[in-house]
């Protein structure tokens, strides 16, 4: 009943000609959530001229809490799944019409988004699917058998249909000790399956209390992300910040842009725009928004020659401390954390803002003493 109404509006609101992007909020989300993104992609649509650009969706879930009620999931999905239909349905006249919408989903709508490739009919009318800070392979809170029902029925269409995915994830850009391998379903059906799909999952980090770092990722996605892991993002984000994190939804709109096709002739405009079909193009694309160079420091040591370069070694015994440098350093200053057994002192969290060099992170002993500062002469960098 909500589809016409919805489509309604739609087509009264002009012309339709860019790359569909459709917005899924989570528990107890809101539509007006897709504004952030939205708004991001209009400028830079008006500075390229409209020569491509991006048409930003999103469906009116009632706000309904998903996440504590699986009843409403199954329908969420159903509803979604019809939108998506009418959405496309907006750009047949164009000769140059898009086939397929990338989603971008928050919370449940990340997986309500990978509930839609269980339909055969709607499966190929997506493309890329981008799961913000989602509980994925396994909710967050197990209440009812609704919301049991509906993750298992997830993950045996996957397992049925995704022939080729990475066990422990070979682009997990957050973890790059854990290396995967490419594991082929001989029973699985390519002609059923959706490996043709790209599924990218993001997770906020330390500050997403809701949905922790290992909800966010799942076995069947081809690219799993922290929010801390992606160039040009800083800081962590909590689960609501996920979808208006500026740093975040820049780099978001810059990859979505990137995969757009372009469009040959002087009426570019007019025809319409489609997403590239290409996942391991898409896939190349991604990686290189979404994943910071790999560089091992390792095995690095940075030697301090003389004593006149120690600089200023500060050790704060604090548990959780904020130092801010207004005006700048003259000198180098070395803040030094403890390492201890306690296990209070089990996770180290740093972040650190207007930062312009690479190597920051260091590992010492500290054992040297002059007058009253502590200090060592031979640092080893450590992952930044």
């Amino acid at each position: 009943v909500r589809v016409p109404a919805i489509c309604d509006r739609l087509i009264g609101n002009g012309d339709w000609n860019g790359a569909p992007v459709l917005f899924i909020p989570g528990n107890s989300g809101s539509y007006k959530q897709a504004r952030s993104l939205a708004s991001v992609a209009l400028r830079k649509g008006l500075d390229n001229n409209w020569a491509h650009h991006l048409d930003y969706f999103t469906v009116d879930l009632n706000e309904e809490y998903s996440a504590l009620f699986g009843g409403v999931l199954e329908e969420q999905t159903e509803f979604v799944g019809q939108c998506i239909k009418e959405i496309l349905n907006l750009y047949r006249r164009l000769p140059n019409r898009p086939q397929s919408v990338t989603i971008v989903g928050h919370s449940m709508g990340g997986t309500i988004a990978y509930a839609l490739l269980r339909n055969s009919e709607i499966a190929p009318l997506v493309g890329t699917i981008i799961a913000l800070s989602a509980p994925l392979d396994k909710p967050a809170i197990n209440l009812d058998v609704y919301i049991n029902a509906f993750y298992r029925s997830i993950n045996e269409k996957f397992q049925e249909s995704r022939k080729k995915r990475l066990i422990g994830n070979q682009t997990n850009t957050c973890c790059p000790g854990r290396h995967g391998e490419i594991f082929e379903d001989p029973e699985a059906s390519p002609a059923k399956g959706f490996d043709d799909k790209l599924l990218i999952s993001i997770g906020g980090g330390s500050r997403d209390v809701i949905v922790h770092p290992g909800l966010s990722d799942s076995i069947f996605s081809d690219i799993h992300t922290m929010s801390t892991s992606v160039p040009s993002v800083w800081l962590t984000t909590d689960h609501l910040c996920a979808v208006w994190c500026l740093q975040s939804v820049l780099v978001l709109n810059r990859f979505l842009y990137s995969t757009i096709k372009p469009v040959k002739g002087r009426d570019a405009y007019g025809k319409g725009h489609q997403f590239i079909d290409e996942k391991d193009e898409k896939l190349a694309k991604a990686m290189h928004y979404l994943k910071k160079p790999s560089v091992d420091r390792r095995h690095k040591e940075v030697i301090l020659v003389s004593g006149n370069r120690l600089g200023d070694w500060v050790e704060d015994s604090r548990r959780v401390f904020t130092h801010q440098f207004k005006g700048g350093l003259n000198t180098t200053r070395f803040q030094m954390v403890r390492l201890t057994d306690l296990p209070q002192y089990e996770l180290l969290n740093v972040e650190m803002i207007n930062l312009e060099n690479d190597d920051w992170l260091f590992g010492c002993a500290a054992l040297e003493v002059i007058e009253t500062m502590r200090y060592w002469l031979v640092l080893s960098s450590l992952f930044p």
